[in-house]
């Protein structure tokens, strides 16, 4: 048994797990500062929650025993929200000030009762819901908020949020997805982005820089619907995959965000902001987000978003059965940030695989 499930059930031994797998009681915290885990498990996925804020501490996806999360010294709060007056002037960054986190069977409930701003508590509460699925190591991700605080509006949400994501024992060979327009690959993305914000690579190579510079991050974000044809990303190595999408059927303007240390760290920050409105005196839920462990490379990811796509939106071909039966293909040879990922002599092998 590997390493970091060994130390997972070492945690849900101290927790002491039901049979229907919800979380009897909180793991007793090893010092003062260290905060008690409540574990969501089912026979895919477990993750692990901050009992006091209900901050994500790991992301294990059970097939491969792999954390998902390897460097999560300081997890991020489990949402922001952007907050200002009621004409959009004076808009600050909001979290949880503390939540109540409860397990039930294959769901987690994070209650929190206000937000805080700058050390300032504020009447801002919210409720999040984690679903984990029975079939698959997918998890739905869904958020309900409640603006009590008067002549402010809630104008932006973030979440979910996925921190120090490294996929295996290497950073090395891991490979992120975007969806810029035809779709965007950076092969490996820790070190590509370094390189294309620090402008290293040679002209031909760099293309048009999108990575820029922010604070020691080295920081990507794409606008939906603008760059970015689609509303998810994905995360890959060759044996493991990690997917997050918005179902989002009104289609909000979403950014896709991601960052990284660089190769000090090694790992990838990723998560989406919404562009919303929660006026004073309102509640409002949103779609889920959907954050998935899988095997395979990002062609699983892409018929997932297709899957839910098509349950929203009717497609369909004019002109009869060929039109179905016969599609064009469309290959980029050059990457979207520059760097030459094909010769002519490729094309034949890429196209077999295609076919198939």
């Amino acid at each position: 048994m590997g390493r970091v499930l060994k130390q997972a059930l070492n945690v849900l031994v101290v927790l002491g797990v039901t049979a229907s797998g919800s979380v009897a009681e909180s793991a007793k915290p090893k010092s003062s500062e260290a905060a008690p885990l409540l574990i969501l498990r089912n026979s895919h996925l477990q993750l692990a929650f901050d009992s006091r804020d209900g901050r994500l501490r790991s992301f294990i996806a059970l097939q491969s025993e792999d954390n998902y999360l390897k460097s999560l010294k300081s997890a991020p709060p489990l949402f922001a929200v952007t907050i200002g007056n009621l004409d959009g002037t004076n808009q600050q960054e909001a979290y949880p000030a503390s939540a109540g986190v409860s397990i039930q069977g294959d769901s987690a409930c994070i209650q929190v009762s206000s937000l805080q701003v700058e050390g300032k508590k504020i009447p801002v509460s919210a409720t999040v819901t984690v679903q984990l699925d029975s079939n698959s190591a997918e998890s739905r991700w869904s958020i309900e908020l409640s603006n009590h605080y008067s002549a402010h509006t809630i104008f932006g949400l973030t979440f979910a949020r996925m921190y120090g994501v490294q996929l295996g024992d290497r950073w090395q060979d891991d490979a992120l997805f975007f969806p810029f327009w035809g779709g965007e690959r950076f092969p490996h993305a820790v070190k590509d982005f370094v390189a294309i914000a620090d402008h290293s690579l040679s002209p031909t190579e760099m293309g048009r820089p999108r990575v820029t510079r922010k604070n020691g991050r080295y920081v990507h974000e794409l606008l939906y619907a603008g760059g970015a044809s689609m509303m998810w990303m994905d995360y890959t190595d060759a044996a493991h995959g990690l997917y997050l999408a918005s179902y989002d059927p009104e289609f909000l303007v979403t950014v896709l965000h991601a960052d990284t240390q660089g190769s000090t760290v090694g790992t990838m920050n990723l998560e989406f902001k919404k562009w919303i409105t929660v006026p004073p005196g309102q509640d409002r839920t949103f779609p889920p987000i959907i954050v998935a462990a899988h095997a395979g490379d990002w062609h699983w990811a892409a018929d997932a978003y297709r899957s839910w796509f098509n349950t929203r939106m009717t497609l369909t071909a004019d002109g009869g059965s060929w039109r179905e039966q016969i599609g064009g293909w469309l290959v980029f040879m050059k990457n979207a940030y520059g760097r030459m990922a094909l010769q002519f002599h490729d094309l034949p092998e890429v196209w077999a695989k295609e076919k198939n």
